[in-house]
């Protein structure tokens, strides 16, 4: 099973997130991360963040260390 820490108490996790990188040749490069994309994929309109959606949402609780 996964372990999630949170910065809060309580938190509520409704799906996750999957972003990508690549380096196709020497300095082109694609991106989909949102700190990335600007800089390595601009004006790029084909290729999306991903988004799994769980079932059913998942209370977290903050992991003691």
């Amino acid at each position: 099973m996964a372990r999630f820490r949170t910065t809060k108490a309580r938190a509520k996790i409704n799906g996750i997130a999957g972003y990508f990188e690549a380096v196709l040749y020497k300095d082109i490069e694609l991106s989909t991360r949102p700190d990335q994309i600007e800089v390595k994929s601009p004006e790029m309109f084909s290729w999306f963040p991903a988004y799994f959606p769980l079932k059913v949402g998942r209370e977290l609780t903050v992991i003691d260390l």
